[in-house]
């Protein structure tokens, strides 16, 4: 398959946009060992929880083309991270003896903690579904049976729920639970419970609609399962109203919107079941 190649152009901003004439000194690369460089406390953050989980993660699975070169600035004869400090003390974790850096122009304190913050705020995090669809682009087996999935029962997953955007039937931002339904259930039962959501009319589909249709379609407390056709018909007839009752519910009895919403399902199905 030809891949979808978008070259690097320079974008139309419209006249008068603010443009950056003073660019600095250019970056250096170096190679320098890890355990040398330093942090400074004063504008960087303190490593907790989050940060020693990534460094860990770091450490397992290190690869050079995974690699985030930090970035430096020269104090004096030692030089300082501004940012990538979590690659750095991974690579000195694993004893690697030198690491490349880039090295920018920062003299004064002040100019070292802009260029923080720069780094940290000029960056577009992953999402999940930013994840899903690179992988999906890469010939991911697992992102691949989850798209299947998806695409079989009619479902589209968007990067989120916003009540700007009029959500269609199908539409869903749950890829994190799907990815995990996909795994635990294979792409042709996670289909099946998307399918009964999509049938229902659901619009936008919630991770807790989701949640709770896996959960009466494959009860794991011996309870007679749901099939698709029973658990499409009492979505439609819950509809859009019922959800958010539900969700109300579980706010009201401290507990998850997916116990409410598989309960509900439940009885419902059982009203309508023939005598």
């Amino acid at each position: 398959m030809t891949p979808n190649l978008r070259p690097v152009a320079a974008l139309p901003f419209p006249a008068g946009t603010p443009v950056a004439t003073e660019f600095g000194d250019e970056i250096v690369r170096e190679r320098v060992d890890p355990a040398e460089l330093l942090i400074d406390d004063g504008y960087q953050r303190d490593l907790n929880r989050k940060s020693y989980q990534l460094i860990w993660r770091m450490v397992a699975t290190f690869k050079w083309r995974n690699f985030k070169t930090p970035t430096c600035v020269r104090v004096g004869r030692r030089l300082h991270v501004v940012d990538g400090q979590h690659s750095a003390i991974a690579a000195a974790t694993l004893k690697i003896k030198k690491i490349p850096v880039d090295v920018v122009d920062a003299a004064t304190a002040l100019d070292r903690a802009e260029a923080f913050v720069a780094h940290n705020r000029d960056r577009l995090s992953m999402t999940a579904f930013d994840i899903h669809r690179a992988l999906v682009g890469a010939g991911d087996p697992h992102a691949k049976d989850v798209d299947r999935a998806c695409k079989e029962a009619g479902v589209r997953i968007i990067r989120v729920i916003s009540k700007v955007i009029v959500a269609k039937v199908g539409d869903t931002a749950a890829i994190g639970l799907l990815s995990q339904i996909v795994k635990r259930r294979g792409a042709d039962d996670a289909g099946r419970i998307l399918s009964a959501l999509v049938k229902g009319g659901r619009a936008p589909i919630s991770a807790a609609e989701i949640a709770g249709a896996e959960d009466v379609m494959f009860p794991a407390d011996g309870r007679d399962p749901l099939s698709m056709t029973q658990l499409s018909a009492v979505v439609r007839e819950m509809g859009g109203d019922g959800v958010i009752k539900c969700n109300a519910k579980a706010k009201t009895d401290l507990t998850t919107a997916k116990v409410v919403l598989a309960a509900a399902y439940r009885r419902a199905a059982q009203r309508k079941a023939p005598a």
